[in-house]
């Protein structure tokens, strides 16, 4: 029964089963007399063991991989797609192109939102919602169809790469991150290298259409290993544990609230979407300010070069 447990304890983010937690053991409370993780807890998600930090990073990385694999994928079979649909060889491109558009577009949404619901409900519904848009593009029976599908598949597979790299950051330590962040960087390319190789073969063997097929196989794995990623960020966690205790009524912690309790709902929402749409808002901003900097910094130095070098070829000839 404790294995059992213990295996059902992932999906939901239960606690872990296990002698080393002390039924009678109070609850830990930060200086604010808030609900907090104690030295060493269990519950902690970079207390958890080795295994199951490398499963939940195994899992994590293989949905970027969905999403990498297809960005890239149709432009193996681009002619297929203008061949059956009737559209110039430019025009399937973009499949492409509007894919990529929705990589940009989502993590805007997705990124804030796993900071206030949690990592876990956002790749439940994102991958999802992916796997159902791939069935669009699969059996698209006119262009417009298939750039919609692609669109949203992208807009909805861009989740991976945004909260994935937030899982790693949770589960590992600053020391132990770096090998995680190595697989997933690694990833990242991986997924858009195999991409064309595969689709190309299926376009010279079978049809265009089989490489969304492969896609969605490789998809619907995927999201039954994806259903036993627990909760990992550390706040909601929190709030689970703070909602468990008072569900148990603990005497003396009937009222225990997790630190984000403390923020009323719609401030912590703003304070989120700042952090994550002010500063990358400035960050373009900066962006678009740096190159014209760099390229009139530049010019600066090559004229003090060239007028270094004039001076020194007179004063040579003198």
């Amino acid at each position: 029964m404790d294995r059992i447990e213990r295996v059902l304890s992932r999906p939901v983010a239960k606690p872990y089963r296990s002698k080393g937690i002390e039924a009678a053991e109070p609850p830990y409370l930060n200086a604010s007399g808030q609900l907090d993780f104690a030295p060493g807890d269990i519950e902690n998600p970079k207390n958890w063991s080795v295994a199951r930090r490398c499963y939940i990073t195994t899992v994590a990385v293989l949905l970027v991989v969905n999403a990498t694999f297809a960005s890239s994928s149709p432009s193996g079979c681009l002619e297929g797609i203008a061949r059956e649909l009737h559209v110039s060889l430019e025009a399937a491109g973009l499949v492409i192109t509007l894919f990529l558009l929705g990589y940009c577009a989502g993590p805007l949404v997705w990124a804030p939102l796993s900071e206030f619901y949690g990592r876990r409900w956002i790749f439940y519904i994102t991958f999802i919602m992916y796997l159902a848009f791939n069935c669009l593009c699969a059996f698209a029976n006119n262009f417009g169809a298939l750039l919609v599908g692609r669109f949203l598949t992208g807009t909805f597979a861009s989740a991976a790469l945004s909260n994935a790299p937030g899982v790693l950051a949770d589960i590992w330590g600053p020391i132990e991150r770096g090998n995680a962040m190595a697989l997933f960087s690694t990833m990242t390319f991986i997924g858009p290298a195999l991409g064309p190789v595969i689709s190309g073969f299926l376009e010279l063997k079978e049809n265009w259409r089989w490489n969304f097929y492969v896609v969605l196989w490789l998809g619907a794995a995927t999201t039954v290993l994806m259903f036993t990623i627990p909760e990992t960020l550390p706040s909601v966690v929190l709030l689970n544990k703070a909602r468990r205790i008072r569900r148990l009524k603990v005497p003396g912690y009937e009222d225990v609230k997790a630190p984000v309790e403390a923020v009323i709902g719609m401030v912590r929402y703003g304070l989120v979407w700042r952090s994550n749409h002010t500063k990358p808002a400035a960050y373009i901003i900066t962006g678009l300010v740096l190159p014209p900097a760099a390229a009139i910094n530049y010019n600066l130095e090559r004229s003090e070069r060239d007028l270094f070098a004039n001076r020194s070829g007179i004063a040579s000839m003198k």
